[in-house]
């Protein structure tokens, strides 16, 4: 019985230290929603993963995860919806994250001067078969700040936005069905071509350009057009096409090409070769080059790439 009594004694300290503990959590919690401010629109800082045009509101994804570092208010609360679904967080023992979109949030950080949280939000969008989301696939996603301070309760201080912005897919890359030289030694020249999934044409005539045409939102699924050039002499007339992700196809065409064009190629004619560009920031973008030889191809890819390095083969998803 003296033994009990002494345990007893020895675990009420312990029970009110963990009382006190409690409470001031509790404490520390109301305190913070108490000087949580009113919620406003969410800012989006920078984005990752996703490619940006001048001119077009839409940002261009592979369909595979991307990431938003998002601003709003000390503390607040932040939903993230889907075309205005809400968007649960990821839970990696949920079977159903396989099948609809989830976040993650992977970094916050508070500023208390400014009264601001900061966060790196990923958004996985949902998988299907072959990875990703079809080509040409648009989701609208919407960021809604709330207020965790209760005096705002009920209140239009209480909940903000949306700040939203629209997302599309782009899983191919640009075709270049056709691109039709001049004659030799033309002074008049009628330039034409066909390009499938494209963002963005320009033609060269040897390194000088000539003509540029882009979409001016969202991508074309047939981008066909023809500029007349004067011209006198024996040039190499260029087209290079861009998807809206900025992978890069180029072809060139002599006025008057040798024949064959590549002879140590089945055929004598050129080949396409893929090169994965890294430039300063990371960032990576792919183009296939037409040229003879995967040398030759890579030579013309760094000209044009010159403080960026060039490997062979695509880049990793």
């Amino acid at each position: 019985m003296k033994r009990a009594a002494k345990a007893s004694v020895l675990l009420l300290p312990l029970f009110l230290v963990l009382l006190t503990s409690c409470s001031g959590l509790q404490q520390v919690s109301e305190d913070i929603a108490n000087s949580a401010p009113p919620a406003t629109p969410p800012r989006i800082l920078e984005t990752k993963k996703l490619h940006k045009w001048d001119n077009d509101n839409n940002r261009y994804s592979a369909g595979l995860s991307f990431v938003l570092i998002v601003q709003r208010g000390f503390s607040n609360e932040l939903e993230i919806m889907e075309d205005n679904s809400p968007i649960p967080r990821q839970n990696s023992s949920d079977p159903l994250d396989a099948s609809r979109t989830v976040y993650r949030i992977e970094d916050v950080s508070h500023d208390t001067n400014l009264g601001t949280t900061k966060s790196e939000i990923v958004i996985l969008p949902k998988v299907v078969a072959g990875g990703g989301p079809p080509h040409g696939t648009k989701h609208t996603y919407s960021l809604r700040e709330h207020s965790i301070n209760p005096k705002f309760k009920g209140t239009p201080e209480e909940n903000s936005g949306p700040t939203s912005l629209t997302v599309v897919a782009i899983r191919d890359g640009a075709v270049i069905e056709s691109f039709d030289p001049p004659p030799a030694n033309s002074t008049n020249v009628t330039l034409s071509w066909r390009v499938r999934d494209c963002k963005q044409v320009k033609v060269f005539v040897a390194d000088n350009i000539e003509f540029s045409n882009q979409v001016a939102s969202g991508f074309s699924d047939v981008l066909e057009d023809s500029k007349n050039i004067q011209f006198s002499g024996t040039s190499v007339y260029t087209l290079r096409a861009y998807n809206a992700r900025r992978q890069v196809i180029e072809t060139s065409q002599p006025t008057s090409p040798p024949a064959p064009l590549c002879p140590q190629n089945p055929g004598g004619q050129p080949q396409s070769f893929t090169f994965c560009v890294t430039c300063p920031g990371d960032y990576e973008t792919e183009w296939t080059q037409v040229a003879c030889t995967e040398a030759e191809a890579e030579q013309i890819v760094q000209h044009y790439n010159a403080n960026c390095t060039v490997k062979s083969g695509p880049c990793p998803p």
